[in-house]
């Protein structure tokens, strides 16, 4: 019995040497600027523009072993700056789920890019409006997200 509480205790200390030493990837925010600053460099990249009211951009997309893009937003948003009808990614989608964001999917993991245009009714008024992309990897239904921030500027 002590043999095996011995290893069990090695195999944690193992897999806790292994997190602290391996950066988590997700979570990282970023705000929009003209210059679409990527997010990150990880396996899920994001680039939000700055927009103004009666404006348009475009929101890109990159994401590496992927099996679903899904995008979240804050409960605050009370519009629809995102045209989900209107994204494209490469490779397509195997499937859309029809929900409101929809669901992208992929039958196996897969790089993807694609974008998603931006479309700023011109009475929105400006702010920061929070978003997340959510990008699901493979069988485990491992989970990484990406938050970012649309900025409309006056």
């Amino acid at each position: 019995m002590q043999a095996r509480e011995s290893l069990d205790m090695n195999r944690r200390e193992y897999l806790a040497a292994v997190a602290a030493s391996v950066g988590l990837p997700g979570c990282a925010t970023v705000v929009g600027s003209n210059s679409e600053s990527p997010t990150s460099d990880g396996p899920l990249t994001v680039r939000a523009p700055s927009v103004t009211p009666g404006g348009t951009g475009t929101l890109t997309i990159a994401a590496r072993g992927t099996t679903t893009l899904r995008v979240s937003q804050d409960s605050d948003v009370d519009t629809r700056l995102l045209e989900y009808d209107s994204a494209a990614f490469s490779p397509e989608p195997d499937a859309t789920y029809q929900s409101i964001p929809p669901t992208w999917v992929w039958s196996s993991e897969t790089d993807v890019s694609g974008e998603i245009p931006v479309n700023v009714p011109d009475t929105l008024s400006p702010g920061s409006y929070e978003y997340a992309i959510r990008s699901g990897r493979g069988e485990t239904a491992e989970e990484v997200t990406q938050q970012f921030t649309l900025v409309v500027e006056s």
